[in-house]
């Protein structure tokens, strides 16, 4: 059920896989800054499945292709991973690990951009948990939500913040991201019904 997609194509001539996010409508040359959201994005313009997902080349969901095969028979909107716990609280949390006036951009972006999910923003801020790595499965139409709801903040946070120097931080916006999804489905908790799946870490050379 996994389909291997090249990320940040648009960046080098070398070529690991068929399908690459330099194809049609794409933002992969913002690949650095948006990490494996440059997939998603590609995703989002240009594939028509039912069910779409991201993991990684590192992280992997723990499903098999038989229990992948029964999710779209199933009442399940969307699968997560096994949420990562912040004792101090995820915004206090983003601040130590990040920069914190990242995290402040990000928070004014949802307020002027979607203050519809003030709350949940809010609510995920204070809380200890967050469902990590840009890692889900999700019916197609939430994907789309979800999509025409993160991108439009990433690039208010992109146009405020701008590039950073530094390799590990310059990744701000896949950081962030991983957040919003958490707060995009606090919004919808109600509505949608998910299931959480453990992952596991795939060791690599160098």
């Amino acid at each position: 059920y996994e389909i291997p997609i090249q990320v940040g194509a648009a960046l080098t001539d070398r070529r690991i896989a068929a399908v690459t996010d330099d194809q049609g409508e794409n933002i992969s040359e913002k690949n650095k800054s948006y990490c494996e959201l440059t997939a998603l994005y590609w995703m989002w313009k240009n594939e028509d499945s039912d069910y779409l997902g991201l993991s990684h080349y590192r992280r992997r969901f723990e499903i098999s292709e038989p229990m992948a095969a029964k999710i779209p028979e199933s009442d399940i909107d969307v699968v997560v991973t096994v949420p990562v716990l912040n004792i101090n609280g995820v915004g206090q949390q983003y601040g130590s690990d990040h920069k914190k006036t990242d995290w402040e951009v990000c928070i004014k972006a949802i307020d002027e951009l979607s203050p519809k999910f003030k709350d949940a923003a809010a609510k995920v801020q204070r809380g200890n948990y967050y469902y990590a790595y840009n890692m889900f499965i999700a019916r197609r139409e939430i994907l789309d939500q979800y999509c025409a709801w993160l991108f439009p903040i990433l690039s208010r946070c992109e146009r405020v913040i701008g590039q950073r120097t530094d390799p590990y931080q310059g990744r701000y916006i896949g950081f962030l991201a991983e957040r919003l999804m958490t707060i995009f489905l606090e919004y919808h908790r109600k509505e949608y019904k998910l299931a959480i799946a453990r992952k596991h870490f795939i060791m690599g050379k160098g």
